[in-house]
């Protein structure tokens, strides 16, 4: 669907009926697919959960370490995006245990922490965006890349 779309903008068709449908179908493919969201700062909460939902996906969210545990046990997110410097346990604590119980869960380390990129644990995640320089339309590219 997504080489077809491609395909159509390359060659200058633009049909906004085509279109229109296409972002249908990339929204009904979303829909349930669940994202766990794990930050401290109530606002990058927020701003995530209401992108995503308007995205199509069943957001949930975590606070802390322990919270988001306790969420990827019970609920079983096809993905999650995650802050390093929390209280209590650190993103890369969580990120240890997430891969320990599922190897294959794609989680995009988000965080403030420039030096955290070249910190060999985060090397496990299957990405990394600095909060200063990405912005929610890179966070949403990322997260669809990861789960197509």
């Amino acid at each position: 669907m997504r080489i077809l779309r491609k395909f159509l903008r390359l060659i200058g068709f633009r049909s906004e009926r085509i279109m229109k449908f296409f972002r249908r179908k990339q929204k009904l493919d979303k829909i349930g697919r669940k994202i766990l969201i794990v930050d401290d700062h109530e606002n990058i909460l927020t701003l995530y959960k209401y992108m995503l939902e308007r995205e199509g996906f069943q957001v949930l969210l975590a606070s802390d370490g322990n919270k988001a545990l306790q969420i990827a046990e019970e609920d079983d997110p096809e993905l999650v995006l995650l802050d390093i410097m929390m209280p209590g346990i650190n993103g890369l604590d969580v990120l240890h245990a997430l891969k320990r119980g599922n190897p294959s869960l794609p989680i995009i380390l988000h965080s403030a922490s420039v030096s955290a990129r070249n910190d060999l644990d985060s090397v496990i995640a299957d990405a990394f965006l600095e909060k200063a320089s990405a912005s929610p339309r890179q966070v949403l590219a990322k997260i669809n890349e990861l789960l197509d």
